[in-house]
């Protein structure tokens, strides 16, 4: 894994013109203190007289360069083979230099740019880099030439000097020891330093090719102001970045020989983080990055914990990383296979125990998830090839990703109002999705609160859970425990923003739903005190509706057998917490629930016969209702009843007053029929009187 960190400078200067050779003399000490620092050990060395105010050239015969300084006086130059000590990553020549003068010395190194690299290195510490070393910070680092002449290149450098230790933090290694080597020009570290160079051209280009057309111009104008090179080290991968250098350019891609397209897509994302919003805001983005007793940063790595989401630095990077390889560090924070949530990703444990955007790589999680096209991932409570759950997709472009990078976020908090600033511009389909993708990331809170009802009581064996809606599906975080005698509840995860609380009771029969809302700006391991919600326990209303047969039933007259009529009875009944009773037509209510109910008929006449054998005629009337007959409506106990009826349908609104009322509900009816006797009617004869089968509505035992 990449684990970077910032360290400090050392300066490299273009300063001053370069003038005429002095005279130079050979000493037989090894240098003041017999080393150059960092277990340095040094052979004879040679020191050179310079004087005047103007610009002298000493040819060393050690390191083979022509140094150019203005004394300003009487100073010495002092030059010693280095003979044990760190090595190059190249074979060369190391040397020491000691220089009496404040002024920076020019290195003229002779060479040819046409048939070989010329490369200038230091061991010592930069500043503004994020360097691939977990171990120290300090390693041999290439210097950028300032420029070429005819068979030799300059190199600008500034030596240990009273001035420079002033501008040092305690214990900064000794700038005095140098290397010089030669890359020939066909060779594989010649090559590989094209390699790397194109490479990262190819990772520039791929980034602003994702861009809208509009914005490719500015965006390669930007990439033109800020002049980069490719410098080789002996350490990690890292971009350096000296905004008030005077040298150029004044931004370095340093890379070890061993760099693959992982570090390069790294590196160059800094670069392009620090192009696209300018010095100010880079400069503010790499100020956040916390830092030690000494002013380096900490130690860290992808999925450092770092409490109090100050900064995103290194999310720029890992986002370019992913734009080109598909992956952070292994990881595809978009798909469903192994390792892809975000819990594997920066490790980091549940969001109740450590807030989750303030590991390190969350921001480019959260930007990932405007890219998903699927609907499904894993998340952040959810081992590898776990469970997974369903979220929003956006469909973003990489170009939409980019464009919220460039307006420059500084922290999670500050990236998440980019990402809705988007949303929202994408229309009422996308404006409400952020919570439902964000939460499953591991921006998840979890609180404690009480349910109780309008009158203060406190609800027993309530759910609680965290509803999301985007317009077109609906998402739930999680279920509470159920509440205890008080009320009081936990619920392990809840939606940021403002969403719905929805709150079972009555055994799941009812719900609530009540808006809440989790402060985004909170960190997601402070449990929410969420106070009381009060509900309305009043049971939401049911209509219970029963059909019943019932018939036939037939009418005669003498022996003749005239009709047989069936009823097709429609029973039903509305109020709150209405249950089907373990008795057939038998409906359960609550206390005090008010209550309709009715009972509809409708009837089937089945003519059997219309004569007689006497040759009497029959002729059937339509069915009667006796909506008033005896027990057609009932009560028993304590019943609130309003009587209702109507002339052929038995209605009522009732209220149960105590456990032991009731109201039963029954459709009674006759028929008559006219008997004609050679056309003469004779007779208008009553069948017989019956009734239909009876419902009742009891009221709920007590528990």
């Amino acid at each position: 894994m990449k684990r970077k960190r910032l360290v400090h400078v050392f300066m490299v200067f273009i300063l001053a013109a370069i003038y005429a050779v002095s005279c130079s003399k050979d000493e037989s000490s090894t240098g003041p203190d017999n080393s150059g620092g960092d277990n340095f050990t040094l052979g004879t060395s040679k020191t050179y007289q310079v004087s005047g105010s103007v610009s002298v050239n000493v040819q060393d015969s050690i390191s083979g360069a022509t140094f150019v300084v203005t004394p300003g006086g009487s100073e010495t130059i002092t030059v010693a083979p280095i003979t044990e000590g760190p090595e190059i990553p190249f074979a060369g020549t190391r040397f020491h230099i000691e220089y009496t003068g404040n002024d920076p010395v020019t290195l003229r190194i002779p060479g040819n740019t046409q048939t070989e690299d010329v490369v200038l290195m230091f061991w010592g510490e930069i500043e503004g880099a994020a360097i691939d070393d977990m171990t120290g910070n300090t390693a041999w680092w290439g210097v950028p030439p300032s420029g070429e002449g005819d068979g030799y290149v300059e190199f600008k450098v500034a030596l240990e000097s009273a001035y420079v230790s002033k501008a040092a933090p305690p214990g900064t290694t000794d700038t005095n020891n140098f290397a010089i080597t030669k890359l020939t020009s066909g060779s594989g570290d010649f090559n590989h330093l094209r390699v790397i160079y194109q490479t990262v051209n190819q990772v520039i280009d791929t980034w602003i090719g994702h861009l809208p057309a509009g914005e490719q111009a500015d965006a390669r104008a930007k990439v033109t102001a800020l002049p980069w090179t490719v410098m080789w080290t002996s350490d990690g991968n890292h971009y350096k970045h000296v905004t008030n250098a005077i040298f150029s350019p004044k931004v370095i891609l340093y890379f070890k020989q061993t760099a693959d397209i992982s570090s390069i897509a790294h590196e160059t994302g800094h670069y392009l983080c620090h192009a696209m919003i300018g010095d100010t805001r880079y400069n503010e983005l790499y100020n956040r990055f916390p830092t030690d007793f000494w002013g380096a940063s900490v130690k860290h790595m992808i999925g450092s914990y770092r409490e109090g989401r100050r900064e995103m630095f290194e999310d720029y990077p890992y986002t370019t990383m992913y734009m080109i390889e598909g992956a952070i560090e292994q990881h595809d924070p978009t798909g469903v296979a192994k390792f892809n949530n975000a819990r594997d990703l920066i490790a980091g444990g549940d969001p109740a125990e450590k807030d989750y955007p303030s590991h390190e790589g969350f921001a480019a999680v959260m930007l990932a998830s405007l890219l998903r096209t699927g609907d499904t991932i894993y998340s952040f409570n959810t081992v590898s090839g776990g469970q997974q759950v369903k979220v929003p997709v956006v469909g973003a472009s990489w170009g939409d990703v980019l464009t919220i990078l460039g307006r420059g976020p500084r922290d999670p908090n500050e990236l998440r109002m980019y990402m809705q600033d988007y949303l929202d511009n994408q229309g009422a389909d996308h404006r409400y999705k952020l919570s439902a993708m964000l939460e499953p990331l591991g921006w998840s809170y979890n609180g404690i609160g009480f349910v109780k009802d309008i009158r203060g009581n406190p609800v027993k064996n309530a759910i609680v859970a965290s509803i999301c809606q985007d317009g077109t599906r609906e998402y739930r975080a999680g279920l509470s425990t159920p509440t205890i005698d008080s009320g009081e509840f936990t619920l392990p995860r809840i939606y940021p923003g403002t969403n719905n609380l929805r709150i079972y009771w009555n055994d799941w029969k009812d719900s609530t739903d009540v808006a809440f809302t989790a402060d985004w700006a909170k960190p997601t391991n402070q449990t929410l005190r969420m106070g009381t919600i009060s509900i309305d326990t009043t049971p939401a209303p049911v209509t219970i509706t029963m059909n019943r047969t019932f018939g036939p039933n037939r009418i005669s007259y003498g022996s003749t057998q005239i009709a047989d009529v069936t009823m097709n009875i429609t029973f039903t009944a509305t109020g709150s917490g209405l249950i089907e009773s373990e008795y057939n037509n038998v409906i359960r209510a609550p206390i005090n629930s008010q209550i309709s109910a009715q009972v509809t008929t409708t009837f089937n006449v089945n003519i059997l016969s219309t004569t007689s054998e006497s040759g009497l005629t029959f002729e059937v009337d339509e069915p009667e209702f006796k909506t008033y007959a005896y027990d057609a409506l009932r009560k028993v106990g304590d019943v609130d009843l309003n009587d209702e009826r109507s002339e052929n349908m038995i209605a009522c609104t009732f209220t149960l007053r105590d456990t032991s009322a009731w109201v039963g509900m029954t459709t009674a009816f006759s028929f008559t029929f006219d008997v004609f006797d050679d056309g003469d009617l004779i007779s208008s004869d009553l069948g017989e009187f019956w009734y239909g089968p009876a419902f009742g509505i009891w009221a709920i035992q007590s528990p």
